[in-house]
């Protein structure tokens, strides 16, 4: 459980933008039914406020990428368990890459604004895939040193891991290698 704690900002790193979009919209629409105050202060200040959201979550999301794939990769971390929280992670984002998809083609319906959530959902994209991506190396490379796979397979496996919708399934097939694997040292 404190592991998932620990990996609760990479888990939810999608779906922030969708809670920082929906609180944008819903706040653009009732300002007005706001009181005077708070619509001056998000006239002021909202943008400087998703700003920093953005910055926070992503730099949160990246050291915490990092420090789990060093992490696992030194042997802090048992191979089965980071390559458990590498599939897992993976999984649970799927429904944001979905929505993000939806949001996708219908920015195609809208005119200018269109074009900004299409870049919008693609830099989301890139950017959950890079950060799953530095976390599964260091599955990756706990799986080469525990000799679960050889070292050109864990290479293919560490690049296939940026690549979309190929990186779960290599998450869930190094999973259940792994798991059913007799020769890891515990």
């Amino acid at each position: 459980m404190r592991k998932f704690l620990q990996l609760l900002p990479l888990i939810l790193f999608p779906y922030m933008y969708m809670i920082v979009f929906a609180v944008v919209m819903m706040l653009g629409n009732y300002t007005d039914v706001i009181n005077e105050g708070v619509s001056r202060f998000l006239d002021q200040y909202g943008l400087l406020l998703i700003l920093a959201t953005i910055v926070v979550s992503n730099t949160w999301s990246f050291v915490i990428a990092i420090v789990n794939s060093l992490s696992a990769s030194k042997g802090k971390i048992d191979v089965r368990k980071a390559c458990y929280w590498n599939m897992l992670i993976k999984l649970i984002q799927i429904p944001a890459y979905i929505i993000n998809f939806i949001i996708g083609l219908f920015s195609f319906a809208l005119s200018v604004w269109g074009v900004g959530f299409l870049i919008w959902v693609v830099i989301v994209d890139l950017l959950t895939i890079f950060y799953t991506g530095i976390n599964a190396i260091g599955a990756c490379v706990a799986s080469s040193k525990q000799k679960v796979w050889p070292k050109r397979v864990t290479v293919l496996f560490g690049f296939l891991n940026f690549i979309y919708c190929v990186d779960v399934c290599v998450a869930i097939v190094m999973y259940v290698k792994t798991r059913y694997t007799k020769q890891i040292s515990d």
